[in-house]
């Protein structure tokens, strides 16, 4: 088996006296797409800033390549890029005048590729960065690590200011930096358009581990169900079956783990064959009982 890029052993981390991390543990192979999933205040973004070495934990352990975050040198930093909505360039360069300083310090810089992205995008390298849009600074971002081939990008909801142009361009190309064997962990609030790019999968709750595998492993303990607008069938009173949406038709679906769903011998009539999806996922860990019930009421 591939030795882990990363690796996380039992981190703990707190800010003015609340636990943000209790404990989660993982490890994320490399040349995978993993998606970082959690409700707002999760702990998602801590979880990044620690894996980056940017903040590091009260205990536990990090680790990128065996080496603990503590102890990184810089040109083992090189090696990975951590991207977020908050980042600035402070300079008094044009952006075309930052690049030609800034690609000297990446021995692995492709600069015929980065010439490429700025053409598609259609960014202005004789302006400076204030002068950029939010989405078109978080685009040269994104050109500025892939073209310096690190081999982690630790991505912190970067889409939400991007166009959907935008995000179908640098979502395929960071498909693309996976399927050469680098590595991406991306955290999001856009659940659905990451849904086709996903390898593994990472769920925060309350500051643990809640789920963790790989996408097409997680799908296949579910089972989707789909029922009738008003239906009163005698499975929508379990608490362990959580509504998962509305389709067109006005029936709806919900999720019922696939070992509960044998064991019950569910008509092969109610099962919902469309794929399971990252959302439905989602609100499966994070709706409780309650909700899920006053979610079909309505």
């Amino acid at each position: 088996m591939t030795k882990p890029l990363i690796r996380i052993q039992n981190i703990q981390k707190k800010y003015q006296g609340r636990t943000i991390l209790a404990g989660p543990s993982f490890s994320i192979q490399p040349g995978t797409f993993t998606t970082l999933l959690g409700a707002n205040g999760s702990g998602k973004s801590t979880l990044l800033r620690l894996i980056s070495g940017a903040e590091f934990p009260d205990s536990g352990e990090v680790y990128f390549k065996d080496t603990l975050a503590q102890s990184w040198e810089i040109p083992h930093k090189r090696d990975m890029f951590y991207i977020n909505e908050n980042i600035q360039i402070e300079s008094s360069l044009t952006m075309g005048e930052f690049v030609e300083k800034f690609r000297k310090f990446f021995p692995r810089w492709h600069h015929e590729f980065f010439l490429q992205m700025v053409k598609d995008r259609r960014l202005d390298m004789n302006a400076h960065y204030h002068q950029y849009s939010r989405g078109q600074k978080m685009q040269f971002n994104l050109m500025l690590a892939l073209a310096a081939k690190p081999e982690v990008l630790l991505l912190d909801e970067i889409t939400s200011v991007m166009d959907v142009y935008a995000r179908r361009y640098f979502l395929g190309l960071l498909h693309r930096f996976c399927q050469s064997g680098q590595t991406v962990v991306m955290t999001t609030n856009i659940i659905s358009e990451l849904q086709y790019y996903t390898s593994h999968l990472l769920l925060l709750q309350n500051g643990k581990m809640k789920l963790q595998g790989r996408l097409d492993e997680v799908r296949g303990g579910f089972v989707k169900l789909r029922f009738p607008h008003g239906s009163t069938h005698p499975l929508l009173s379990r608490t362990d079956l959580r509504w998962a949406g509305v389709n067109g038709d006005g029936s709806e679906n919900f999720l019922l783990k696939k070992e509960t769903a044998d064991q019950l011998s569910v008509d092969e009539n109610l099962i919902d064959r469309r794929e399971i999806t990252l959302e439905d996922i989602f609100i499966y860990h994070y709706t409780d009982a309650e909700e899920a019930a006053d979610a079909h009421a309505a």
